[in-house]
């Protein structure tokens, strides 16, 4: 074989060693690849799965919902219906309201995180913003996920413009999502929640 100026003659070279080692090392990595692969797919199909599960049975909660209130009365002692009837219907207008508080919530921080991320040019702004309004339904780990998402997303992005180095945007990046959680808490909880 001619390589530039040079002829290098392979048939003197054994290649036997090479592959072997080549093959005892890639061996191992291949089989974790694999089962991290396989492990990936068995969780997003769990999740998937679930997501259906809590769609359907939300589905038929909220169709039957008022035949679900009458069929717990009936459950009740005659003596005490008028009271559990009572404590449902409290109930419900609590719910309604969370989960209304919730929605606005959830709003307003994908909204805001988006403009913000978008802002300083953390790329897919809006996909962030999306996480953090979705996530604003986890309790307490929520929004920490979705911090740590954008976070991830400084670290892979290798430039922006405002010419920082990778290190000061990722810093910032995270700066910004424990501001935007301090917001959320000190101001905007108190007063759509509270």
């Amino acid at each position: 074989v001619q390589i530039g100026p040079w002829m290098v003659d392979l048939s003197q070279v054994n290649f036997d060693p090479l592959i072997n080692s080549l093959t005892s090392s890639l061996q191992p990595f291949l089989s974790r690849t694999g089962s991290l692969i396989a492990s990936a797919v068995s969780t997003t199909a769990s999740t998937v799965a679930m997501l259906v599960l809590v769609l359907v049975m939300g589905y038929y909660l909220l169709r039957d919902f008022d035949h679900l209130g009458d069929t717990l009365l009936d459950l009740v002692p005659p003596e005490y219906r008028t009271d559990f009837g009572r404590l449902l219907d409290e109930t419900g207008r609590v719910w309604a309201s969370f989960l209304r508080g919730q929605l606005i919530l959830g709003l307003v921080m994908g909204v805001g995180a988006a403009l913000i991320y978008g802002a300083i040019g953390l790329r897919l702004a809006l996909g962030l913003g999306l996480i953090t309004g979705l996530m604003e339904f986890i309790p307490i780990f929520g929004p920490f996920i979705a911090g740590g998402v954008a976070v991830l997303m400084a670290i892979f992005q290798a430039t922006n413009f405002w010419g920082l180095t990778p290190l000061a945007f990722i810093l910032l990046v995270l700066g910004i999502a424990v501001l935007i959680q301090q917001i959320e808490n000190t101001v905007l909880v108190p007063r759509i929640l509270g």
